[in-house]
């Protein structure tokens, strides 16, 4: 969680977590409901330069938590962009049934930049609100208990999956693949325990 470690030197980290999250809340408003590129572009500008430049986030910190989002809105981009279907006079590309209108481009453009600052503005408030000062926050704000605890156990459980997936990876790396065995072995016996049982209820 590069973001998470971030936050807590971060220069934004002792402002008030209702303060930070109603800019960024808004921020995040504007961005998913404007009908301008323009204004997304901007909105997009105005975060990375709070966050690089006014709260100090680290630009390595940065860069890696937006890389997953950006690669999903790519990938949705792409959809709304590429149309199949005959030519048209609107056409910007086309080969075969396969192209690229003006209105599908823009409509793509307008889509790209809405998720890219709107998820940066997310991003803005976990880069300067350790997810413990966040939790504490929605407490302090009257959020029912039990919805409360749901964030914080899914908090813990990320941890542990990041954990398990490290020792997988340095185990596979390492060993030469012993982790599918291991795999097959633990669920033989748990067929076979489940044989056993079944066995001894008969």
């Amino acid at each position: 969680m590069r973001l998470d470690d971030a936050a807590w030197p971060s220069r934004w980290r002792r402002r008030s977590v209702a303060e930070k999250s109603v800019l960024c809340l808004g921020l995040l408003l504007v961005a998913a409901t404007t009908g301008s590129p323009l204004v997304a572009a901007l909105v997009g500008a105005v975060v990375t330069t709070l966050a690089l430049g006014v709260a100090r986030v680290p630009a390595r910190a940065w860069g890696a938590a937006l890389l997953g989002p950006l690669a999903f809105v790519l990938v949705g981009a792409l959809t709304i962009a590429v149309t199949v279907g005959g030519p048209t006079a609107d056409d910007l590309w086309r080969a075969g049934p396969v192209g690229i209108t003006r209105a599908a481009a823009g409509s793509a453009l307008l889509v790209a930049l809405r998720a890219t600052a709107a998820t940066s503005a997310l991003l803005l408030l976990a880069a300067t609100t350790p997810v413990v000062e966040v939790i504490a926050g929605l407490r302090r704000a009257g959020v029912p208990d039990a919805v409360v605890d749901v964030a914080a156990v899914t908090y813990r459980m990320i941890f542990g999956l990041l954990d398990a997936a490290r020792a997988a990876i340095a185990e596979i790396a390492g060993c030469g693949l012993p982790l599918l065995p291991r795999v097959v072995n633990i669920d033989a016996d748990r067929h076979g325990g489940r044989e056993a049982a079944r066995e001894g209820h008969e």
